[in-house]
């Protein structure tokens, strides 16, 4: 009797582990997702580089789903919809759609945008779009 209430006991606790695991969100693009402060933004047009590490410029990827913002005074925020395949990264502004422009502190010149993935490690990130190449540190 002693060794069914035992077996009956660790089968709980096991269901009860593998449910309190079930329900989490993992992070799906490995070093990608987090948050990334904008360094500098290279534009190919002129090859003008602008170093926007003082603007605090951010991009924050998580599951699939990017968020742009300015400094941490800024309350406002761009939300977008991403798409991550390890050599590509495309990323879609449905409320930027009228006016692009607002993208541009990102280094972005339309919506959708589709950057080649340069570089990418824990904490450095360099991509590439026919527009500018933007690198980024993890923040």
């Amino acid at each position: 009797m002693k060794t069914i209430i035992k077996v009956m006991a660790f089968t709980v606790v096991v269901l009860a582990m593998l449910g309190a695991t079930g329900c989490r969100k993992h992070y799906i693009n490995g070093d990608l997702d987090g948050q990334w402060q904008v360094l500098t933004i290279e534009y190919k047009s002129d090859g003008h580089t602008d170093n926007v590490k003082t603007s605090q410029v951010y991009y924050c990827f998580n599951l699939h789903t990017v968020n742009l913002r300015q400094s941490k005074a800024s309350p406002g925020q761009i939300i977008g919809n991403m798409k991550y395949d390890k050599k590509t990264l495309t990323l879609e502004f449905p409320t930027a759609v009228d006016d692009p422009g607002q993208l541009s502190a990102w280094g972005m010149s339309a919506t959708p945008t589709t950057f080649a993935v340069r570089h990418l490690s824990g904490d450095k990130l360099v991509m590439e779009s026919d527009f500018a190449v933007i690198s980024c540190r993890k923040f």
